[in-house]
C-alpha cells in the first residue's frame, strides 16, 4: 500500500473509532431499562406500540437528536474506512471473481450508508412526533439492511486477514525447514 492511501486508512480507522467512543459517550443516557439498547431502541421500533416506551424514556431530552447529527459524521468515516480496508484487502486475492467481489462490497459499503443517512432523516422526523406506521418500517429496514451489510463486510475483512495470516504463517514456516 502506497504511504498516502496507508495514511488514509490509518486516519479513517482511527476517526471510525473515535466516533463510535463519543456516540457511546454522548448516548449513554439513552441506555435504559426501557430502552436496553439506546439508540437502536429507535432504530428498530417499528410500529407505534414499539415507540411509545422509546418516547417515554427520553421525554424532554435532545440527546437522541445530538447522537443522530453525530452519526451522520461516523456513516462519512466508516464508508471511507470500509472502502479503504475492501481495495486493501482485495489486493492479495487475484482472480476476476475476486474483483468483481471487491467492487460489489464497495457498493454495498455506499448502500449501506444511503440507508444510514434515510434511517437517521426519519428517526430526526419521528423524534419530532412525524412519524406513521410506514416510517417505522422503512426505518427499520434501513437498519436491518444496513447493519447486515455492514456485518457481511466484516465478515470479508476479518476472512482477509485471517488468509494473509495463514500465508504468512506458511511462508515463514517454509523458510524455517530452508534454513534448517
Amino acid at each position: 500500500m502506497k504511504q498516502p492511501a496507508r495514511w488514509s486508512f490509518i486516519f479513517t480507522a482511527v476517526v471510525t473509532l473515535a466516533i463510535i467512543v463519543l456516540l457511546r459517550w454522548q448516548g449513554a443516557s439513552l441506555t435504559q431499562p426501557a430502552t436496553p439498547s439506546g439508540i437502536l431502541s429507535l432504530e428498530f421500533a417499528n410500529t407505534p406500540d414499539k415507540l411509545v416506551p422509546v418516547f417515554q424514556s427520553w421525554i424532554g431530552s435532545s440527546v437522541a437528536n445530538i447522537n443522530i447529527c453525530i452519526d451522520f459524521l461516523f456513516i462519512a468515516a466508516y464508508t471511507s474506512f470500509f472502502l479503504l480496508a475492501i481495495e486493501k484487502a482485495s489486493r492479495q486475492w487475484q482472480s476476476g471473481l475476486a474483483i468483481q467481489t471487491r467492487n460489489t462490497l464497495c457498493w454495498l459499503a455506499l448502500l449501506a450508508a444511503i440507508l444510514d443517512i434515510i434511517e437517521n432523516l426519519l428517526m430526526l422526523q419521528t423524534l419530532n412526533n412525524h412519524y406513521n406506521n410506514h416510517s417505522l418500517q422503512v426505518t427499520w429496514y434501513c437498519a436491518f439492511i444496513k447493519f447486515s451489510i455492514v456485518l457481511v463486510m466484516i465478515a470479508y475483512l476479518l476472512i482477509s486477514v485471517l488468509i494473509v495470516l495463514f500465508r504468512k504463517k506458511k511462508i515463514h514456516g517454509k523458510k524455517s525447514l530452508e534454513n534448517t
